[in-house]
């Protein structure tokens, strides 16, 4: 049987397909992904924003094989289609991919799946405000009430690539109480927070 490094490590290994890419997880963040899906086996639907070459939804799948992934991208680079069949080559029927604006597709996941629960919510979209802002709020309306373990991952949160939509949405929400903070995690020049809802989160 693969290890989650062996299974993060072939996905990678079949990304022919990225031409110019934004930025994407760094190994650091995978580290941290896995060790984070080992220490809560509870994990298991994670819905992010931004999907981009698929790393991080890969790395979340290859943590464990019980954990499924829908994964929200506004689909601008012609990579992304790419990116999803390779998602399915290595972890079929497990990943769902949704193209669209996340400030209005999420909202409208949240009322098609239901009460369905999400464990881990993963923030990684546009950086510019108000989407961060608005990203980080569906993120804390969806993620479950009552259980204390269900986790926000902001990503971006650092000086080099966190301007202040991202930096400022994270800031206001943990000062207003609609987010709890965990941990703030950084890497070379990337930096990530992971968070819980709030006291104060509608």
């Amino acid at each position: 049987m693969q290890t989650p490094a062996e299974r993060i490590n072939a996905f990678v290994g079949d990304i022919d397909y990225a031409d110019q890419p934004e930025g994407s997880s760094v190994p650091e963040q995978i580290i941290y992904y896995f060790g984070l899906l080992e220490s809560n086996p509870h994990i298991k639907q994670v819905v992010e924003i931004g999907f981009n070459l698929g790393i991080s939804a890969a790395a979340f799948l290859a943590a464990r094989s019980d954990v499924q992934v829908v994964s929200v991208d506004i689909g601008a680079h012609n990579y992304v289609l790419p990116a999803k069949r390779n998602i399915d080559k290595h972890f079929p029927g497990r990943h769902t991919l949704i193209i669209g604006d996340s400030t209005t597709t999420v909202p409208f996941l949240q009322s098609f799946f239901g009460p369905k629960q999400v464990d881990l919510f993963m923030v990684d979209g546009f950086h510019v405000e108000p989407t961060p802002r608005i990203d980080l709020s569906n993120a804390l309306a969806w993620v479950c009430r009552e259980d204390p373990a269900s986790y926000i991952i902001v990503d971006d949160v650092c000086e080099a690539w966190g301007g202040e939509g991202v930096n400022q949405a994270v800031r206001d929400a943990i000062t207003a109480g609609t987010a709890t903070f965990i941990e703030h995690k950084t890497a070379r020049d990337r930096g990530w927070v992971l968070l819980k809802r709030g006291p104060n989160a509608p």
